[in-house]
């Protein structure tokens, strides 16, 4: 029996271990109201306060001068492996039931080190699919996977505020390859010999011949 009990134990423990932590369901998602101006929604606490407000700040500002409303959320993990896409789906239907036309997402998912986007018809006639695709893969998710979440929104805020400024697309950063040095040629020791050889009979000889001619 006692057996048994410790065997159970060690059961709960492990299954225990397997669940996920910090994972969120669309039911631990709260409502946003209507007229909520927060711009990052930190849930998994990766964002400095100084990327957040600098970042907020400019989001209010364009959203006052053009209507269209962009916010980034984090989440430490999300559910079930449940994908990213169809998760901030369900956060986009829940906050903008039916005001989401000039409305934009793009979520975080810091351990699960995935991005994604969702936007509505007004917010795509500015920032087309396209750009949304090539800004959470190209721009976002390289920092993302290496943990470099302020960096990851800052990059992904810069190019997005640029295109709803009227501006054209900056497009991702730009990747520097990194070029290796060509080695050097290896030496061949037979002509590293001769060439000692050929030194050494000159240092020999031109002293000797000198001497000679001076003498006569």
């Amino acid at each position: 029996m006692q057996k048994l009990i410790t065997f159970l134990g060690a059961l709960l423990v492990a299954f225990t271990v397997m669940l996920p932590v910090g994972a969120l369901e669309i039911a631990d998602i709260p409502d946003l109201p209507p007229d909520d101006r927060t711009w990052v929604v930190d849930f998994a606490d990766i964002i400095s306060s100084a990327t957040e407000g600098e970042i907020s700040r400019k989001l209010d500002q364009i959203e006052t001068a053009t209507g269209k409303a962009v916010r980034f959320i984090t989440v430490p993990r999300i559910d079930f492996g449940q994908p990213a896409q169809e998760f901030l789906e369900e956060i986009f239907a829940k906050w903008f039931p039916d005001r989401g036309k000039d409305q934009a997402l793009v979520l975080i998912a810091a351990e699960d080190h995935r991005t994604a986007w969702q936007a509505g018809d007004g917010v795509k006639e500015v920032i087309t699919p396209a750009i949304f695709e090539s800004l959470i893969n190209e721009t976002m998710l390289p920092p993302v996977q290496s943990a470099r979440f302020n960096q990851a929104i800052r990059d992904g805020a810069k190019r997005l505020l640029a295109i709803l400024a009227g501006e054209p697309d900056p497009g991702p950063p730009v990747v520097v390859a990194q070029v290796e040095p060509t080695p050097a040629a290896p030496v061949d020791p037979k002509t590293s010999t001769t060439w000692v050889l050929v030194l050494l009979a000159g240092a020999t000889i031109v002293p000797m011949v000198t001497y000679f001619l001076m003498q006569r």
